[in-house]
């Protein structure tokens, strides 16, 4: 619970949030109050149908009272706008559009206007100037908005959150949380309000008494299998396939008479209500409603019925799925059954119902139940003589405990601005436009579902089959961009065929996003596998973090798991070692008791722990054994813990310490290497083979963390990858740092081409040779030093990673691209394995093939392409070049002959690493040596070795 301010008890957060004071003459203040009078019998009676909507008064109830609240704006974090739009709305009649206070704040969030805000709210505009992203909305409805347009659903009135205030719903879809993932982690999706008091009401008034009185009497057990009252609307189809089904079983329909032939003797009126019902079922069916979600699924959790999903789109609140960004989530499936909503229709419910075991419907009870306190806005308790919103009841319940958290959490770390941040940069990439598509009326989604599911013979959608008619109807892509984030300029709309042609190729477009989100989505789940535990704490007086996975059935566990022995042999010969174990009974125990352990190889009583899951050349030992896991992948999903990424338990300290900052909010420190493990970290210019690296560093060294968070990876911890040296780095830390060097020749032109900075691609596409591009001034991404030419960006950078080296020789490994691309990384492998034996040389892998974000595309080779250049691009080139730089670096440019340039060894001694002069080249075969090195045209790595395109001349 948060203390309320007139508790006078301390309060215990930090966060401190600024509630705006409207005149009471406003309009839509003068609306809240005749609702709360009642005079508009709406919102405020605790069973009507629209209470489900109040949490705007909720919300406004509790920040005016509660102790997070300051009335200086200026020592705020966050400020609260209690704009009660959904009743305004619907006491104006309903009118298709915006209200004179909506339209303000619209403009507010689509052209970054706050004209309409100072006339018409009264107040001032200083603070949403200052700071848009700490101001907080709601958004009381999934079906109305701030425009209100009518027989709009879904998606549609969920764009509006894209803007940068933090919005809190109560709904958004499993389908938007996988195509804005970044935006919804920035908001917020709390419970529908529950506001009639029989809910919390614990004396024999309430619904959960009048529950236990419709139970079995002899052992209290809930006599109705699975209990569905509800109204023809939203999605018909199903919710009247649930009611059939149900009526016509026996067992149910007999259990539901009897339950109302004993509400009937106790409240002398019946049948009973859905809400009484409810207390004597065990499982609820929720269907889809107006919208994917329902109040109904909260209903069942706090009258302890299961509830059974029975909306392909719909997510609970707090799910982990809507709240990636939270210092807390829940797991849902813990607590809930889903049934896809096609099953539902080709095979019912109650056949998956019933096959639930005793056990598993025991843990869905409990778990249930120690969740539903913090679904609840109002603590139960027996002094709820009336509604508590009509009398500005302070809510205390466990979801406002977890908003103010959620709140605390990212004020504490600095969350805020990168979180927008990244929404932002999420905006600017394509994006479904699904809302002239779902958001139609409930019968005519539902009619375009049955004419999809007919036409193409399948239901198989992973996001919900809105998503799939979405997108079937998709005519274009769009930016979805607010009035925040400037003009952007729109991507190219392919030209589609038309007619009876157009029908397979928008099949194909359909397959083919399904299959991008489906890889994004078992991308997050392998994410959060290793973050998903039965308890987690971060917040104060929350305690009880619980239900974040269910636990897997041992048999299964048991048969993926257990070792598959090799005798006489050693899989291994010695590699990927983790630590050596003397005198051990048992290897696999010692391996299960190990971070990062997945093998083992036994001589004698000594047992060596191994981290790689691949074996290697088989070496016959007598009396040696090894052995791997049946199934190391299944294992590892059944365990929680995700191949190549952290121990769970290091996860759980990470998240507690740093939850989700980004690399422009984390700095890491020495402590951390030794806290959490060490890492290996990848820097360097744009366009100098960091992504290659990185993928050779994933391949060979797979203990090794490299995703820390959901939005923070082992290259940004120490800032921008891109950037110069970072100040925050020790030189004795356990941590170890690529840092990459490129030829200016080969790199300048592909800085021209794309260079991820929006003014200088800009001025790249204008300019109209190299020789004007190298000067162009500009500002660089994430660094508040103005540049002369990108030229002289890359010297200070090269500068600043040759300070570092030289101050830090034992940790950072400073190596020329072209020196890897001709001679292997397995020299620098070698070394890095000196200072981290996580990474193991003696097995090393080489990448040959294009990387990108870290993952490979064996079909596509690694290129690296030095274009030709023209007499007077390359005089103005070596002008901008400081020379003495490029001599360290053992770089030399042909003056005469644009694009030539030779790699010699540098001066000695040298800050560099070099490959030895016995290495053997890997990755090309120079076709001879007879003379200087000079790289010259075209030349890349293939699959197969090294290919030379240059007509002329190659190595020589």
């Amino acid at each position: 619970m948060v203390p309320s301010l007139a508790s006078g008890e301390a309060c215990p957060y930090g966060v401190r949030v600024f509630v705006y004071e409207f005149p009471e003459s406003l309009h839509f203040n003068k609306i809240a109050a005749a609702a709360r009078e009642r005079k508009i019998g709406t919102h405020f009676e605790g069973e009507h149908l629209l209470a489900q909507f109040a949490l705007e008064f909720v919300l406004a109830d509790f920040f005016e009272q509660a102790c997070v609240r300051t009335h200086d704006p200026d020592a705020a974090d966050f400020f609260f706008v209690p704009f009660f739009s959904d009743v305004e709305y619907r006491a104006a009649g309903r009118p298709n559009g915006p209200s004179p206070h909506g339209e303000a704040i619209l403009d507010i969030l689509e052209r970054n206007d706050t004209k309409k805000w100072v006339d018409r709210f009264e107040t001032t505009d200083k603070y949403w100037r200052r700071a848009p992203e700490r101001h907080v909305l709601v958004q009381a409805a999934p079906v109305t908005g701030f425009r209100h347009p009518k027989g709009r659903r879904g998606w549609h009135h969920y764009k509006v959150q894209l803007g940068a205030p933090i919005f809190v719903s109560v709904e958004v879809s499993r389908s938007w949380t996988l195509e804005y993932p970044r935006c919804s982690a920035k908001n917020v999706v709390m419970p529908y309000p529950v506001p009639g008091r029989a809910w919390h009401d614990n004396t024999d008034n309430g619904w959960a008494a009048t529950g236990l009185a419709l139970r079995d009497s002899r052992d209290g057990a809930r006599p109705i299998l699975a209990m569905y009252r509800g109204g023809r609307h939203g999605c018909v189809n199903v919710r009247q396939s649930i009611a059939d089904e149900l009526a016509k079983a026996p067992d149910v329909a007999a259990a539901s008479a009897l339950v109302d032939a004993r509400y009937r003797r106790i409240r002398r009126r019946g049948p009973a209500p859905r809400q009484a019902v409810m207390q004597a079922a065990v499982f609820c069916p929720c269907p889809e409603g107006d919208s994917p979600s329902a109040k109904r699924q909260y209903d069942a959790l706090l009258a302890g019925c299961v509830p059974v999903l029975v909306s392909d789109d719909a997510l609970f609140a707090y799910d982990h799925r809507a709240a990636p960004a939270a210092p807390f989530f829940f797991n849902s499936s813990t607590f809930s059954l889903r049934i896809r909503e096609q099953d539902a229709l080709d095979h019912g419910i109650l056949p998956t119902l019933r096959a639930v075991d005793p056990a598993t419907l025991e843990a869905l009870q409990r778990r249930g139940r120690a969740a539903a306190p913090y679904y609840r806005y109002y603590a139960p308790g027996p002094n709820y003589p009336d509604d508590p919103l009509p009398n500005h009841r302070y809510p205390d319940g466990g979801a406002l405990a977890l908003l103010v958290a959620d709140l605390d959490h990212r004020a504490s770390r600095n969350l805020v601005e990168p979180m927008w941040h990244a929404c932002r940069a999420e905006l600017r990439a394509p994006h479904l436009d699904l809302t002239k598509h779902i958001a139609t009326s409930p019968r005519r989604r539902d009619a375009q579902k049955k004419r999809w599911f007919k036409r193409s013979g399948s239901a198989t959608v992973l996001v919900g089959a809105a998503v799939v008619v979405g997108v079937l109807h998709m005519s274009h892509w769009h930016l979805g961009v607010p009035g925040w984030v400037g003009e952007l300029p729109r991507p190219a709309v392919p030209s589609r065929p038309r007619g009876r042609f157009a029908v397979a190729a928008k099949r194909a477009e359909i397959a083919e996003r399904l299959a991008i989100l489906e890889r994004r989505q078992q991308a997050l789940a392998r994410l959060r596998a290793g973050l998903e535990t039965d308890v987690v704490g971060a917040a104060p007086e929350l305690t009880d973090y619980f239900l974040l996975r269910t636990t897997p059935s041992g048999e299964d566990e048991e048969g993926a798991c257990r070792w598959i022995e090799h005798d006489g042999v050693d899989l291994f010969r010695g590699t990927c070692d983790l630590a050596t174990v003397e005198n051990s009974e048992n290897c696999g125990s010692s391996c299960d008791e190990t971070n990062a352990c997945v093998a083992w190889t036994r001589l004698g009583r000594t047992c060596y722990l191994k981290a790689c899951t691949a074996a290697g050349p088989h070496h016959e030992i007598s009396g040696a054994t090894s052995a791997l896991r049946a199934n190391h992948t299944r294992c590892a999903e059944l365990r929680g813990i995700a191949r190549a990424e952290p121990p769970r338990a290091w996860l759980e300290r990470w998240r507690v310490a740093y939850g989700t900052q980004t690399f422009e909010s984390h700095r890491r420190q020495k402590a951390d290497a030794d806290m959490f493990g060490p890492i290996v970290t990848v820097r360097g210019e744009r366009h100098s083979g960091t992504n290659w690296v990185r993928a050779m560093v994933s391949e060979n060294c797979p203990t090794v963390p490299h995703r820390l968070s959901p939005y923070l990876d082992s290259d940004g911890a120490y800032g921008w990858k891109h950037g110069g040296a970072p100040q925050n780095w020790s030189p004795d830390t356990k941590d170890a740092m690529i840092v990459l060097i490129r030829s200016a020749a080969a790199w300048l032109p592909k800085m021209k081409r794309v260079a991820y900075n929006s003014e200088l691609d800009a001025r790249g596409r204008a300019a109209k040779s190299l020789s004007a591009y190298v000067r162009v001034p500009f500002v660089d991404n994430y660094d508040t030093r103005r540049y002369a030419s990108v030229v002289d960006l890359r010297t200070a950078k090269y500068k600043d990673y040759r300070d570092l080296a030289l101050r830090a020789p034992r940790n950072v490994f400073a190596v020329r691209y072209e020196d890897l691309v001709e001679r292997g990384a397995s020299y620098l492998f070698r070394a890095i394995e000196a200072h981290l034996p996580a990474c193991d040389a003696r097995a090393f892998v080489e990448v040959k093939s294009y990387a990108k974000f870290g993952a490979t595309n064996p079909s596509k080779p690694h290129v690296e392409h030095v274009p030709d250049w023209t007499q007077p691009d390359w005089n103005a080139l070596l002008s901008r070049l400081d020379a003495n730089l490029e001599t360290d670096l053992g770089y030399v440019y042909e003056p005469a002959t644009p694009g030539d340039f030779d790699v010699n060894p540098p001066p000695t001694p040298t800050w560099l690493r070099l490959p030895s002069a016995s290495e053997t080249p890997t990755l090309l075969a120079p076709a001879a040596n007879t003379g200087r090195r000079r790289r010259r045209r075209v030349f890349f790595v293939e699959a197969t070795g090294y290919t030379n395109n240059s007509t002329s001349e190659g190595w020589y």
